[in-house]
């Protein structure tokens, strides 16, 4: 089973628990960029026809199933990453009963905590209590997002058509309210990523989930 990691700073995790969040994008990996340009060459020089970047992308990475390392399909279940300190709270009696006594000592009274205790970077996905079902998919420019895939991706409409936001764990993003679901997602993005990334316009993944458990 893979694992999926979600902002905590802005409570995305959060929100894709309680159901506020289900759609989540992934920047496409340099590799598969790459692996696109050399399948359009060789596309035209086979049909003598362009094909876009986004649809040659699609091709390598749907019905082949290419760079399965790279990409969630419709249909996975994905184990939500939290770190051992909260999963362990939620883990089921089967996920307690597969653990080793070595295990159950540095989860729950070993003073030395094993890695992934505190970061989720390194937990397994099997140990995660909470998984989410990838439902859609698609590829497309950061920017071609809608209003409504805006707010599913956890923008909060405060005051729906005139004030949006998102949530933080570090105060009010609000106190500098947005007019767009466009402008708070922009301003979510360059928070949870680089700097600079809703204008760089990169190609993404685009993903539809739901909570599974």
């Amino acid at each position: 089973m893979k694992k999926i990691m979600f902002n905590d700073k802005y409570r995305l995790t959060q929100a894709v628990l309680d159901g506020s969040k289900t759609m989540t994008r992934r920047i496409v990996p340099q590799c598969i960029l790459d692996a696109a340009k050399k399948y359009q060459e060789e596309y035209y020089a086979g049909a003598l026809e362009h094909i876009s970047l986004k649809d040659a992308i699609m091709n390598m990475v749907g019905p082949e199933r290419m760079f399965d390392n790279h990409v969630y399909k419709v249909g996975e279940i994905v184990a939500i990453a939290q770190n051992y300190d909260v999963a362990r709270l939620d883990m089921s009696e089967q996920q307690l009963e597969d653990l080793t006594y070595a295990d159950m000592k540095h989860l729950f009274y070993h003073k030395k905590k094993m890695p992934g205790f505190t970061n989720k970077m390194f937990v397994k996905a099997e140990w995660m209590p909470h998984h989410i079902r990838i439902t859609g998919f698609k590829v497309e420019y950061l920017q071609d997002i809608s209003d409504e895939d805006c707010l599913r991706e956890g923008v909060r409409a405060d005051v729906l058509g005139l004030q949006y936001s998102f949530p933080s764990n570090i105060g009010y993003c609000g106190q500098y309210p947005f007019s767009t679901p466009r402008d708070a997602f922009a301003a979510l993005i360059d928070k949870v990523g680089k700097r600079g990334t809703w204008d760089s316009n990169p190609l993404v993944f685009a993903y539809e989930c739901i909570r599974e458990d």
